[in-house]
């Protein structure tokens, strides 16, 4: 009889996550995360007890993290329809539909007339945002962008769908499917890869985060940005810029991505009220990194 050690016969470790409890073989946790390796043989309440709570994670994300473990792929989730309203105001989610519309007009009100100059990271001066409550420009000394840069949109689209897969080709993943219709919202689709690579990341998960971020930008290359959908964005960049930290040195590689999207993306995306108001309010990365596709633009 072969003498070989299995993490199928290691002692099973309970996991409860978002109060959905998962039984996993402690050494197929082991093999794949650093910090959940201490957690499981080196913390010694959890290692005695073989129970722990993961926090900051969804159950949804922590399975499709096992399955990837197990098979070496994850399965995201489908699209779902929503209703398209008739006066246009149509980039969200359905349950939308019936938002008061006084709120809508108090949140605009916050931002009529403002301006604000922004800079990089090495104080040059990048440009200076405008919002009158109802549209939003930005302007250098070279004047508004709007008209002036969309000659280099598909120059930048080119660069965005050339990026090769840190890992993507050599997994069995199937390709990922593209949306045809404008009822057909990837909010969830787009936030399932970058909720993998977040836990990933904080995990020590490599091969997990860059196939996270590979299959994030496969279905960003293959989407089609109808205007209703535009809202599937600005969730996605909520998200992001929400739960990543620039690196000392570089640029965070899911920042990157979803940045270079919006790089391309831009002329539709501009007319999202939403996202107009999302890049006033971060007034941080998520701004100089959208000045800074701008400017690229500009200058092309």
């Amino acid at each position: 009889m072969e003498d070989r050690e299995s993490f199928f016969t290691t002692h099973t470790f309970k996991f409860r996550v978002e109060g959905q409890q998962f039984f996993v073989p402690g050494g197929l946790i082991s093999r794949f995360s650093p910090p959940l390796d201490r957690l499981i043989n080196l913390d010694m309440r959890e290692k005695k007890q073989r129970y722990a709570v993961l926090e900051d994670v969804t159950a949804a994300t922590f399975d499709r993290f096992l399955e990837w473990a197990c098979k070496g792929f994850y399965t995201p989730p489908g699209p779902f329809s929503v209703t398209i309203l008739e006066d246009g105001e149509n980039g969200h989610m359905s349950k939308e539909a019936n938002e008061d519309t006084a709120s809508k007009t108090s949140a605009n009100a916050s931002y009529e007339k403002t301006s604000q100059n922004f800079y990089d990271n090495y104080g040059n001066f990048l440009g200076r945002i405008h919002n009158n409550g109802n549209n939003t420009s930005i302007e250098y000394s070279s004047g508004s962008v709007q008209g002036t840069a969309s000659h280099s949109r598909q120059d930048l689209r080119q660069s965005f769908y050339s990026r090769k897969p840190d890992i993507r080709g050599d997994t069995n993943t199937a390709p990922p499917r593209k949306n045809h219709e404008a009822s057909e919202n990837y909010t969830n689709i787009f936030l399932c890869h970058a909720q993998l690579y977040v836990f990933a990341d904080a995990q020590d998960i490599q091969p997990l985060k860059l196939l996270a971020l590979d299959e994030l930008h496969a279905v960003l290359a293959i989407f089609e940005l109808h205007p209703e959908r535009t809202g599937d964005i600005v969730e996605l960049l909520r998200y992001v810029y929400a739960n990543t930290a620039s690196p000392s040195e570089g640029e965070e590689p899911l920042k990157k991505v979803v940045a270079d999207y919006v790089g391309f993306e831009m002329d539709v995306l501009m007319n999202d009220e939403d996202f107009s108001a999302l890049m006033i309010a971060d007034g941080g990365d998520m701004l100089r990194d959208y000045m800074s596709s701008v400017s690229k633009r500009i200058k092309a």
